[in-house]
C-alpha cells in the first residue's frame, strides 16, 4: 500500500501516526515537505488531489479527504461527492499517482503484479485531467463546455472565486437561455475571507439570469460541473486561483450520458436542500456585508 499526503494538509500528523502502516509493510510519501526557501511558489505549491487506485483495476476521485470532517453524516460531517471507475481509465489514474510518488519518494512505483493495462476501449468516454503549476486545464474545458451549452450548465463548488473569463461565460450562457445554476456553501459554514470575496460576484450573475443556491445542511465540499446531457467534470479543483494556478489537482472529464444523468440527479437533490439567492434577497443585504465584499474582493487574484 502506498499513500501520498501533502505536508501542509497533514501537518497535524506526527511521525507516529504512520507507524502502524509502515510496520504493516506500507509506504508513505510526503509531498513538498517544509524547507527554508525564499521561493514563494515552492511554499504554496501543494498536492490537493483526491484519488485512489485499487489493484490497478478500480479508481476513485472526488473532493473527499481522509479525516473526521468527512466521517459523519450532515450536519456533523462535510457533504462531498465522488466517483468510482473501472476499466482503461484506471491506467491514467495510476500514471498520475506514479508521477506524484516519484516526486515524494524519488523512486518509481512498482507495477501491480499480474495487471495488464492493455485493455480494450471502455464503454464510457472518460479521461483524467491532472493540473500542473500554471496550467488551468480543467477550467479551460469547463469554460468551453459552458460556452457551447444549449440547455443547462450546473456547477457545484466549495470556493467560488471565478475568473473574469468564467464569469463572462456564465453570464453569456444565461442570457442566451441556458439554465445556469450554481450550488455553493452557505456563508454560515464558509471560511470568512472566501465568504465575502466570492459572494461579491453574485450581483452581476443574478442580473444575467444565473440561479444561485447555498447548501444549508452542512459544509458543502463537493466539486463538479455538468453541461447539457453529455459533459461532466468531477474532482478536487475549486474555482479559485490556488486550484487554477498553484495546487496540483485531478479531475475526471466524462463525456457520458450516464455520468451526467447521475450528477444532474445529485445536483437537483442537493439544490432542494439549499436556499436560493434571488435578486430581491441579494439587493436587501446589509451595508456591512457590501463593504466586506468589496474589501475582500481585492484579494481575488490570490485566493
Amino acid at each position: 500500500m502506498h499513500v501520498i499526503v501533502d505536508a501542509l494538509g497533514s501537518f497535524r500528523m506526527g511521525p507516529g501516526s504512520w507507524r502502524p502502516l509502515l510496520e504493516a509493510g506500507g509506504h508513505v510519501g510526503i509531498f513538498n515537505p517544509f524547507r527554508w526557501t525564499l521561493r514563494l511558489n515552492r511554499l504554496l505549491r501543494r498536492n490537493h488531489r483526491k484519488i485512489a487506485v485499487f489493484d490497478g483495476a478500480a479508481a476513485c476521485i472526488g473532493g473527499f479527504g481522509y479525516g473526521d470532517r468527512w466521517a459523519g453524516n450532515p450536519p456533523a460531517g462535510w457533504w462531498d461527492v465522488g466517483a468510482r471507475m473501472e476499466g482503461p481509465v484506471v491506467a491514467q489514474f495510476r500514471e498520475v499517482f506514479a508521477r506524484d510518488w516519484r516526486h515524494c519518494a524519488k523512486v518509481p512505483l512498482r507495477p501491480f503484479p499480474g495487471v495488464s493495462f492493455a485493455r480494450p476501449r471502455g464503454r464510457e468516454d472518460l479521461r483524467v485531467l491532472p493540473s500542473a503549476l500554471g496550467r488551468r486545464l480543467p477550467f479551460r474545458f469547463m469554460r468551453r463546455a459552458i460556452s457551447r451549452a444549449r440547455t443547462r450548465a450546473y456547477i457545484c463548488t466549495t470556493y467560488f472565486i471565478p475568473s473574469p473569463l468564467l464569469r463572462y461565460a456564465l453570464r453569456r450562457a444565461a442570457r442566451r437561455g441556458v439554465d445556469v445554476r450554481l450550488l455553493l456553501p452557505t456563508p454560515r459554514r464558509e471560511h470568512f475571507v472566501f465568504r465575502f470575496a466570492g459572494r461579491r460576484h453574485y450581483g452581476s450573475l443574478l442580473a444575467a439570469g444565473v440561479r444561485i443556491f447555498e447548501y444549508q445542511p452542512s459544509f458543502l465540499h463537493a466539486k463538479y460541473a455538468l453541461a447539457d446531457r453529455d459533459w461532466a467534470l468531477i474532482g478536487s479543483s475549486n474555482l479559485d486561483t490556488l486550484s487554477g494556478l498553484v495546487n496540483l489537482e485531478a479531475d475526471l472529464e466524462a463525456r457520458s450520458r450516464g455520468a451526467v444523468r447521475a450528477l444532474t440527479d445529485r445536483f437537483l437533490r442537493d439544490a432542494r436542500a439549499a436556499r436560493e439567492i434571488t435578486i430581491g434577497r441579494w439587493s436587501g443585504r446589509p451595508l456591512w456585508t457590501r463593504i466586506l465584499e468589496r474589501l475582500f474582493g481585492y484579494f481575488d487574484p490570490w485566493l
